[in-house]
């Protein structure tokens, strides 16, 4: 990987790049999974086009340039700014989110900061169209490369990081929650008052797709604007947008979207909400108790959000986009919104919206949430809806809570085939269907039907997903039609079912991906990709199939009793610090849950509740929850409340895992009174960005980096532990007496685990150190075992998740070695035993000479004008690396290595010419090398560059590492000597060394280091 030091000064950070090599798609990661969307449909696997270009290339649908950059500055923001500049007072928040914009020394900070800016912009001839000064510095401009170029190498200017595009991650869960009845959290707060109840005296900011203010959820209630609240009520092109004394803020970013993108024609230029997905996370968090209106003239009871009297400022980001499924949003724009709602007075922020699973510890986004919690703000973010796939988790920053999904009641009703088959599947509907006649709709295409032009699938696999008008009206009329699940949205397949006269529909995974209970057209049952095949086999072989739908009826249901974990939502590890941080943090509430939308936009389609499922869904639980402990606890830091909701979690049914619970599932029966907090701020996060290599011109940026598993969090996650590994933590007694805790380690099988001290004794405010010492045992290496760290007395259970993984190796992942002299690198050892080694290499780089166009359609490896050609790896073991060597210096090249369906497996798209990726693991087959032209010198049309690229396999003779075998112990270090030999003088050469437990018969691989030469 290529890495760049980040130029910051004592506490102001800089954003720098660091190219890397990651799974996933190639933009921001997305994580929408609401009722409304989903792709799980395949595509057709590409084919060589002439001699190099993919077929699904070659048909790439075209999509919108979503280009521009942020330009991250030095020097402290506003919200933060403790004083050192010259002439300028300080204007850093106090205690807790005390950070006042409004005043005279804020403003002229600010001022300050916004000048120095422009000039900078103005030093390129660049304008800046969003000026970031609360909680970040810096700004946001469309550039060209060579811009770019100039900008990174002037004083003052730490990082330019390319703007990327974000999606949102799409019974009553106040009861279920216990925040109701005698016994509940609302009762200790006030109740259910929207004026005085739980909640009030906070605000809670929504990062979303706006809000409908005429939404019952955020009418009046007679209390006034808070006088502290400097926010305002944008009203843009759409006059009637009003805010109240429960909508207190509202306002729209728009500058990215529209400078990039074409926002959908029907959008509102307003904070109000078109799609929907804002106003669901709004209510969510801070919807006041009312009854709702029917969904498709079903009534579903009461509605209430986590935190019904708090204040609700809205902050628009989220656009509708043509040719851009579901809304999107720009970093720059969600910056600005951050900056926006820290200087307004926000006491919580929620960020239903995707953040990125890559190994840079840093993001604007991210650390614009970083300044934010600073300054006492709580963050609550969705983790992403890539699960169950591990290591998908997004936002895994340690100063925002990351929350998973989990159910909170099942809803399901049968299908009861004509042959007696029962299958239980996730369904809201309130009524059944008698038996009718069973139709497969990938059967019953009308021959009318023209298929929709480049998406990939033909008229027959359109006619499978129901596509709008794609299944027969004669044969679908009076039957209960069966389609598969993927590509258009679910609500959508219904609607088709019911347009062509169907009376029910069972809808049907291609792929475990989890069933959800939508608001359907016509009574619908959804069910796992295991019913599938007897599903059609019955459909084909019967005389005449028939199927009734039995609403509620759910004998033989396999579903785990809630709280479960969501199938859709992501898992750990997180690949950011290197596993040394636990995400997510915590779950909550995300599937099926019912909260108020807009009646335009494709969530509600004509109503003003929906019932949608995602991470979205339990962010916004977690947001307005924080603000429940805050009005009871006033003076705590967001990572108390973060400290307080995780130690206080429950298991969830199905899983204990923390890499698909995080601490458990949110208690607000006990998060009140957790007895003992966990707490970080601002200098330990800077600590740990310096253990994570971020610098200072060159230089550490703090002089006490701490490695991500010694900072102070309320979970432990030890990443590559060999043999033994020491954290540290403190905790402070929140409680009202002297308490003395006892600490207990649960689980961890295969590890020695000692506390020292054991016991804690502490007074009223005082804070205790104690250190976790792990020691590996008979745990299998590579493979987390987990459990859990409890501090325990007569009245409290303050419980931590712990995760360690345990390796027989720890040894550099890369080492770059003289082509003469050779190298010596240290390795520790996991095991005691004798350890050895395997080769692969030498291979010097093959070199090709690359022309891409400039890019129309930026951050899409499958845009048309791109470099594109395969490359065959013929073995599991084989380590590929890619290379840009730009002819042009000022060029922004990205690249991108796909597999063949056409999906990212490694990416770097840094804001620069030279980029680099590695993958290792890969399975056997043929895959392609593609380079972005994400923006080229002087505006030119196309440019050119050298592809150089590496597979190394077996070992070719020509490097040694010496001794061939040592005799090691636990958690020794030892050292190995490095030498090539015979290679020219000229080109540059690729290997790597796996590192062996030698036993008889055979010899296990434990780890690897890459090793370079030139």
């Amino acid at each position: 990987m290529l890495a760049e030091g980040i130029s910051v000064s004592s506490r102001s950070l800089g954003l720098g790049r660091r190219a890397t090599a990651v799974a996933g798609s190639g933009l921001l990661a997305v994580a929408l999974t609401t009722s409304m969307v989903t792709a799980q449909a395949q595509p057709p696997a590409p084919s060589a086009v002439g001699s190099t270009t993919p077929a699904l290339i070659a048909a790439a649908k075209p999509a919108t340039s979503i280009g521009g950059y942020i330009v991250l500055m030095s020097g402290e923001p506003a919200a933060v700014y403790d004083g050192g500049v010259t002439g300028f007072q300080a204007t850093a928040a106090g205690k807790r989110g005390t950070y006042d914009s409004s005043s005279a020394a804020a403003g002229s900070y600010t001022d300050y900061l916004r000048d120095r800016q422009s000039s900078a912009a103005q030093s390129v001839g660049a304008t800046a169209f969003y000026h970031y000064t609360t909680s970040l510095n810096g700004f946001a401009a469309s550039l060209t490369a060579s811009q770019v170029s100039m900008l990174r190498n002037r004083p003052g200017v730490l990082a330019v990081v390319k703007d990327r595009v974000l999606k949102p991650t799409l019974v009553d869960t106040p009861s279920y929650l216990g925040l109701t009845g005698p016994g509940g959290a609302w009762r200790r707060l006030g109740g259910d008052d929207p004026a005085t109840g739980a909640g009030s005296g906070l605000t809670v900011g929504i990062i979303d797709s706006g809000v409908n203010d005429e939404s019952r959820s955020f009418a009046s209630v007679g209390t006034g604007v808070p006088a502290d609240w400097n926010g305002t009520c944008q009203q843009g092109s759409d006059s009637t947008f009003q805010c109240n004394d429960k909508l207190i803020g509202g306002r729209y970013f728009d500058q990215a979207a529209r400078a990039f993108g074409s926002i959908a024609p029907e959008e509102f230029q307003s904070p109000d909400d078109f799609e929907g997905h804002g106003t669901h996370v709004a209510s969510t968090a801070a919807g006041e108790v009312r009854p709702r209106s029917p969904i498709n003239g079903t009534d579903y009871g009461v509605i209430g959000g986590m935190a019904p009297a708090a204040k609700v400022a809205s902050y628009k980001v989220c656009w509708e986009i043509p040719d851009l499924t579901t809304c999107n949003a720009f970093t720059s724009d969600s910056v600005a919104a951050i900056d926006a709602a820290v200087a307004d007075g926000v006491d919580v922020i929620n960020y239903s919206i995707g953040g990125s699973p890559s190994t840079s510890p840093i993001e604007p986004v991210e650390l614009a949430f970083m300044y934010a919690a600073d300054a006492g703000v709580f963050v609550a973010a969705s983790a992403g809806n890539s699960g169950p796939t591990t290591s998908t988790v997004d936002h895994g920053s340690p100063w925002l809570t990351t929350v998973a999904a989990a159910t909170y009641f099942n809803s399901e009703s049968t299908v009861l085939l004509g042959d007696g088959t029962r299958m239980v599947g996730a369904s809201i509907s309130p009524v059944g269907v008698a038996e009718s006649p069973l139709v497969y709709a990938g059967d019953i295409l009308d021959p009318a039907y023209s298929e929709v032009p480049n998406n990939g699938l033909t008229a027959d696999q359109e006619a499978r997903l129901c596509f709008p008008g794609s299944i027969d009206q004669g044969q679908a009329d009076a039957s209960i039609v069966i389609c598969d699940r993927g590509t258009n949205p679910r609500v959508e397949k219904s609607q088709v079912v019911a347009d062509a006269g169907g009376v029910g529909m069972i809808l049907v995974n291609l792929t475990f991906d989890g069933v959800v209970s939508d608001v359907h057209s016509v009574p619908t049952v959804h069910l796992e990709a295991n019913y599938r095949d007897a599903l059609l086999a019955y459909v084909h072989s019967a005389p005449n199939p028939t199927a009734a739908i039995l609403a509620g009826v759910h004998r033989g249901s396999t579903t785990p009793t809630p709280p479960a974990i969501a199938g859709f939502s992501s898992r750990g590890p997180s690949v950011v610090a290197e596993g040394d941080l636990l995400k997510p943090d915590i779950s909550a509430p995300g599937v099926d849950v019912d909260a108020a939308t807009a009646p335009e936009g494709p969530i509600g389609q004509g109503n003003n509740f929906a019932i949608i499922s995602g991470t979205s869904m339990s962010s916004p639980h977690i947001a307005g929850l924080a603000a429940l402990i805050l009005q009871k606890h006033p003076t705590w830091s967001p990572m108390e409340v973060k400290s307080a909701m995780m130690t206080t979690a429950r298991n969830l049914t199905d899983t204990h895992n923390p890499f698909d619970q995080g601490a458990g599932f949110v208690d607000p029966r006990e998060f009140m009174d957790p007895g003992l907090v966990y707490n970080s701020d601002y200098n330990d996060w800077a600590d740990y960005l310096s253990g994570q290599g971020v610098t200072l011109n060159g230089r550490p940026f703090t002089n006490t980096p701490i490695r991500a598993s010694n900072l102070n969090l309320a979970s432990i996650a030890v990443n590559q532990m060999a043999g033994r590994e020491s954290v540290k933590r403190t905790v402070t007694n929140v409680d009202d007496t002297t308490a003395t805790y006892h600490s207990e380690v649960r689980g961890l099988q295969g590890l020695t685990t000692t506390v020292t001290p054991a016991t804690l004794t502490l007074a009223p405010g005082e804070t205790g150190s104690f250190r976790v010492i792990f020691s590996h045992d008979d745990a299998k290496f590579r493979q987390y075992t987990s459990g859990y760290l409890v501090w325990q007395n007569a009245s409290h259970i303050v419980r931590s998740p712990v995760v360690v993984d345990p390796v027989g190796v720890d040894a550099p992942t890369a080492a770059r070695i003289p082509a003469r002299a050779g190298r010596t690198i240290e390795v520790r050892s996991g095991f005691t035993g004798t350890m050895g080694h395997h080769v692969g290499g030498l291979v010097a780089g093959v070199d090709r000479a690359g022309t891409a166009q400039n890019s129309q359609q930026a951050g899409d490896p499958l845009d048309r004008n791109n470099y594109v050609r395969p490359i065959q790896v013929d073995g599991p073991r084989v380590v590929v690396r890619l290379q840009t060597l730009p002819d042009f210096d000022a060029d922004d090249l990205d690249l991108y290595l796909l597999d063949g369906t056409g999906a990212v497996v490694a990416e770097s798209a840094s804001p620069g010419a030279s980029e680099q990726v590695t993958a290792t693991g890969l399975p056997q087959g043929r895959y392609f090398i593609v380079v972005e032209a994400f923006d080229v010198h002087a505006d030119a049309p196309s440019t050119t560059f050298t592809v150089r690229s590496w597979k190394v396999g077996k070992s070719v003779g020509n490097l040694t590492v010496m001794p061939a075998t040592q005799q090691v112990r636990t958690a020794g270090m030892y050292s190995w000597r490095m030498k090539p030999t015979g290679l020219d003088d000229q080109s540059s050469y690729l290997g790597v060394v796996r590192w062996t437990r030698v036993k008889k018969g055979r010899n296990p691989i434990l780890g690897e280091t890459l090793v370079s030469v030139r």
